[in-house]
């Protein structure tokens, strides 16, 4: 396995977090690696101080191909210090399931593909919490997911379509917050529940399968 974790500390800032954050990535590893071949991938993962995070962790994640994940974090959040216990695992789970995504079918470039790359990721995150939903998985109501369901149906192969809307809040009146994090796991829900498959195993599946078997 060739998974390693770099942090970015000349500023010194993270000096406090060095020893609880090689404690928390090797315990990450080893509960993920239960799930996922974790030998049969490389990943650089990079922890670097960073604004744009989940205000409720104080941290994010950020996965642009098979071969790094990006961890931010702010230093100034209060919630930094309590939400690294619990969310830094399946944090962690998710970009990485996002890199075998990607060494695989792709994250993909349309709304559809994004909506399934999202959804098993936070599924996965759900494996990874003993069943618990992570909240921006579960953030709007069964009329609203209905009613983005239609839309995304509207755009299904836009290649421009605003990622940022629909899953970082930023046309709240049209898409609200974490709106596409919960109708892609929604989705991914209904193929789970009708293959018996868990999300650790479906990193490899296309998105236009779970389309095919599935309907909201």
């Amino acid at each position: 396995m060739n998974i390693f974790l770099h942090k970015l500390n000349a500023h010194g800032k993270f000096d406090h977090l060095l020893t609880r954050l090689d404690s928390l990535f090797d315990e990450a590893l080893e509960c993920i690696g239960e799930k996922l071949p974790l030998d049969e991938i490389n990943i650089d993962v990079v922890i670097s101080e960073g604004n744009f995070v989940i205000p409720e962790f104080g941290f994010s994640g950020y996965s642009s191909s098979s071969e790094q994940i990006m961890l931010f974090f702010d230093l100034n959040n209060d919630n930094l210090n309590t939400a690294l216990n619990t969310e830094f695992i399946p944090s962690l789970g998710h970009e990485i399931h996002h890199c075998f995504r990607h060494k695989g079918v792709g994250y993909g470039d349309t709304l559809r593909e994004a909506l399934i790359s999202e959804g098993l990721a936070c599924h996965f995150e759900t494996e990874l919490r003993n069943g618990d939903i992570p909240f921006y998985a579960n953030a709007i109501n069964q009329d609203m997911i209905d009613v983005l369901h239609s839309r995304m149906l509207s755009e299904t192969a836009n290649l421009n379509y605003d990622h940022n809307a629909w899953f970082f809040g930023t046309e709240p009146d049209a898409i609200p917050l974490h709106a596409g994090y919960t109708l892609g796991y929604y989705i991914v829900s209904n193929y789970i529940n009708k293959t018996g498959t868990p999300a650790s195993q479906l990193w490899n599946v296309s998105a236009s399968e779970f389309f095919d078997v599935t309907s909201l």
